[in-house]
């Protein structure tokens, strides 16, 4: 079952604005979680900024932090070695 606020999601009013780069959502766009960072400006152009898109501080009303990193051995590579 779909919850409406999945755990770990946030008030964006709590996000960063340093440029850490976090996870954000939408209701414009249910389906899409995307990568993005604060974009503040001199000129009150401030938005959210991902890869290719731009969204109005408006727009986005949740964030998570992005999730570590998976930590892989030396030289695993991740290949199944078959």
């Amino acid at each position: 079952e779909y919850e409406a606020e999945p755990k770990g999601w946030r008030p964006i009013e709590t996000a960063p604005k340093d440029g850490t780069r976090i996870l954000i959502w939408s209701p414009f766009y249910p389906e899409d979680v995307n990568v993005g960072c604060w974009q503040g400006s001199e000129d009150d152009t401030d938005v959210w900024s991902t890869e290719g898109a731009w969204f109005m501080p408006e727009d986005i009303t949740h964030w998570q932090p992005l999730p570590a990193p998976p930590i892989t051995e030396p030289g695993a590579g991740g290949e199944s070695g078959t």
